[in-house]
C-alpha cells in the first residue's frame, strides 16, 4: 500500500485469463496460504475453470496491522 503496510494474498486455480474469480478471506490466526495448499481445492478449482484469490485481513500471516485499529 502507499503507506508502506503488506497486503499478502494467494493466486491459484485456473490459468485461464477468462476464469472467474473467487476471493477466499482467512478468518483465523492462521495465513490465506492454507487455501492455497489444498491440493482438492486447487484441483476442483482448475477443472472448474476458477481463480481463487486468498487474502490475509490486516493482522494476519504476513498482513501489516491497520494502525488505525
Amino acid at each position: 500500500k502507499p503507506d508502506g503496510r503488506i497486503i499478502e494474498y494467494y493466486v491459484f486455480g485456473s490459468e485461464d485469463p477468462g476464469a472467474r474469480i473467487i476471493i477466499l478471506v482467512n478468518g483465523s490466526n492462521g495465513s490465506a496460504q492454507f487455501f492455497s495448499e489444498m491440493p482438492s481445492m486447487v484441483s476442483v478449482l482448475k477443472e472448474k475453470n476458477v481463480k481463487g484469490i486468498s487474502i490475509n485481513i490486516p493482522g494476519h500471516g504476513f498482513t501489516s496491522r491497520d494502525p488505525m485499529r
